[in-house]
């Protein structure tokens, strides 16, 4: 894959933020590109969330936060005041698996399930 300056300009910009800062990486941003692939996902809402995690540990003394195992208990939790909620992928896809077939796992399933259960 064929890969410009610009692209090389942003992903060193993207690699020289502070939530990076101590990674060491033994692989330059050019290798990066050109293995990656043509098609690039956008995981828009799990890009909003781990913004606004991010934002709430850095500005926060502490978050308070739940572990909850379906969508009425996410709810509950956010109704309760909670500004951080985990809710474990595998457990979500077994909460929302009606079909009793196990299945492979994606990240963007997540993200759709999840809001089908908050009734969104």
């Amino acid at each position: 894959m064929k890969v410009n300056e610009a692209e090389i300009e942003e992903l060193v910009a993207y690699l020289g933020m502070p939530r990076w800062r101590g990674i060491i990486r033994p692989y330059t941003p050019d290798k990066i590109l050109r293995l990656r692939g043509s098609i690039m996902p956008a995981c828009n809402i799990a890009d909003i969330a781990s913004h606004k995690l991010w934002h709430l540990l850095h500005k926060e003394r502490f978050v308070t936060a739940l572990g909850v195992l379906n969508g009425r208990q996410a709810v509950q939790a956010v109704q309760a005041g909670m500004k951080a909620i985990y809710m474990s992928g595998w457990q979500v896809a077994a909460d929302a698996n009606w079909s009793g077939r196990h299945t492979q796992i994606r990240a963007f399933i997540h993200q759709i399930v999840v809001l089908n259960l908050l009734g969104e």
